[in-house]
């Protein structure tokens, strides 16, 4: 190699290592070494990895020229030169007043420059936004050196203009026990984020605007409901709730979860952010699974417990206490035995309750709804273990002035049908209106009979209303879920000729013909016959 270049052309090249090993200068076969070299070594390399021809050229080019001349591999600069640098190079964002700190490093005088003239700079670099901003911008702040103006250094911020916040709804009327969720509309944000607040501090707000009403009101109050936006926090928007004392607020408890809103509009509350008075005397666990399709949201969770129960506090009256069930484990009966006592009474319908035997298996609703008299301002409901650990997913209470269909939830398929019972006043009701929504789907006779529409193509809800027909406003309603029937299955379909609709003693509903159109010439004919003793009335 000649001045960093190699100069090798002939003979065998670079000397491998084989298994005989090497000799330095030579190479060792069986016979001895050959191959020696003829001249002078003056530096050798050993690497345990192969270089290719070409890097190990430029390797060696490379250290002949870092010895015969350095200065092609590094730079003296002259230490007079300037150097400016700015910090932060993105400043925070700014409203009107609000004030940035930047820091400058230089090995020299500076000069701070606001070319925008919006807002104020000081000599150390404090920048003030202006006392008002119309719209959003941004804006540079900069730094020379007094010596040598033409190496600026910039940092950049935005300016925002007052934060707006909005309320909706502005105004409300809420009863105990009642729920209303506010939305909060933040303009001219950064995170437009808001914290939520109530004054006085009468119920609860939760952290996405859901505010719950105390469980008792003894008078009329308002409290204010305010939404603060959490970049200023000087910016907020209020709304006014007037609380009224009503003993005919339902309430409704989602057991083992968050406050959920069911197909109907009802509010279901968390059992664990009650507040007031309400506690819970039992917490062992809370469960939740894929419930079937079509089924409420309060059956999708659920709590356990070995003994223990819900303090509900109530005033002195007539209740409805329903109990919703849906066994998330068992599908036989037996699996799963518990009883539940309300007001220290454990009634037949609660004594050993069977969820899965009931409702027919896992996954499956099964409802049990009683009549319970409060005289001591509570509602005790207590559980107790039989065979396995007891279980509740939700508890409904109403008060007996109010109007509630029954069943709450059911599932039908194209023409079945489903007889609906009002209560009210701690009895059977027949002074109600019956009505649905969508009016279109289906039909609802004057007693309470739904009839789901001929076909179904997709899966749909339906509200069942039975209003008083003393007072319209006092309202019950139960949904009903319209499924396709399967292609698998066909629905029953049971038609009276020449009757009314009615129910046979298996409790099987058999609809009347007149909204079937099966021949232009077919004429209902009633016998005139007594009944037999065995034969059910569709003969």
């Amino acid at each position: 190699m000649v001045d960093g270049k190699s100069s090798y052309s002939g003979g065998i090249g670079k000397l491998p290592l084989d298994s005989l090993g090497w000799y330095l200068g030579g190479q060792r076969t069986a016979s001895g070494p050959e191959n020696l070299h003829q001249g002078m070594i003056q530096e050798f390399r050993f690497s345990t990895s192969v270089w290719a021809n070409d890097s190990l050229e430029d390797w060696q080019e490379t250290e002949y020229a870092n010895q015969s001349s350095p200065s092609t591999f590094y730079t003296i600069s002259d230490e007079s030169a300037i150097v400016v640098a700015v910090c932060p190079l993105w400043g925070n964002p700014l409203y009107a007043g609000q004030s940035q700190q930047f820091t400058a490093t230089s090995n020299g005088a500076i000069t701070w420059q606001n070319p925008s003239g919006l807002g104020t700079l000081s000599d150390n670099g404090l920048y003030t936004a202006p006392a008002a901003i119309g719209s959003q911008q941004s804006i540079s702040i900069t730094v020379v050196s007094q010596a040598d103006n033409s190496q600026p250094a910039s940092a950049s911020l935005s300016l925002y203009p007052p934060v707006n916040v909005a309320l909706s709804p502005t105004t409300g009327a809420l009863s105990a026990w009642q729920s209303l969720q506010y939305t909060a509309t933040v303009a001219n944000c950064m995170s437009c984020n808001v914290t939520w607040s109530v004054s006085p501090a009468i119920g609860s707000v939760s952290s996405t605007g859901m505010y719950v009403a105390p469980v008792t009101i003894d008078s009329a109050q308002t409290v204010t409901i305010t939404a603060s936006s959490a970049d200023d926090s000087t910016k907020s928007a209020s709304a006014a709730v007037t609380l009224s004392p009503s003993s005919s607020v339902p309430i409704r408890i989602n057991a083992g979860w968050s406050t959920v809103v069911d197909f109907v509009g009802r509010t279901w509350l968390a059992d664990f952010d009650l507040g007031g008075d309400c506690t819970i005397s039992w917490y062992t666990a809370t469960g939740s699974f894929a419930p079937q399709a079509g089924l409420n949201p309060e059956y999708d969770t659920y709590r356990t417990c070995t003994l223990g129960g819900y303090t509900i506090p109530a005033p002195t009256g007539d209740y409805f206490v329903t109990l919703k069930f849906v066994d998330p484990q068992y599908s036989s009966a037996g699996q799963r035995l518990f009883n539940v006592s309300i007001n220290g009474t454990t009634p037949a319908a609660l004594t050993k309750l069977d969820v899965a035997a009931n409702s027919g298996g896992q996954y499956l609703p099964y409802d049990v709804t009683l009549p319970v008299t409060v005289s001591v301002s509570t509602i005790d409901i207590t559980f107790s273990e039989v065979n396995n650990y007891p279980i509740v997913n939700a508890i409904e209470i109403f008060p007996a002035d109010v109007v509630q269909a029954f069943p709450i939830a059911t599932t039908l398929a194209a023409r079945q049908t489903q007889q609906f019972t009002a209560f009210t006043a701690n009895a059977t009701t027949t002074g109600v209106i019956w009505a649905i929504s969508p009016s279109d789907m289906g039909s609802i006779s004057s007693t309470g009979v739904y009839t789901a529409p001929a076909t179904i193509s997709a899966t749909r809800s339906v509200t069942v209303m039975a209003s008083s027909s003393a007072d319209a406003t006092v309202q019950g309603m139960a949904l009903v879920t319209l499924t396709p029937i399967s292609p698998t299955s066909v629905a029953p379909i049971r038609i009276n000729s020449g009757g009314p609709t009615y129910t046979d003693p298996m409790g099987r509903v058999w609809v009347a013909d007149e909204d079937y159109t099966v021949c232009a010439k077919c004429t209902p004919i009633i016998p005139n016959m007594a009944d037999s003793c065995n034969v059910d009335s569709e003969y």
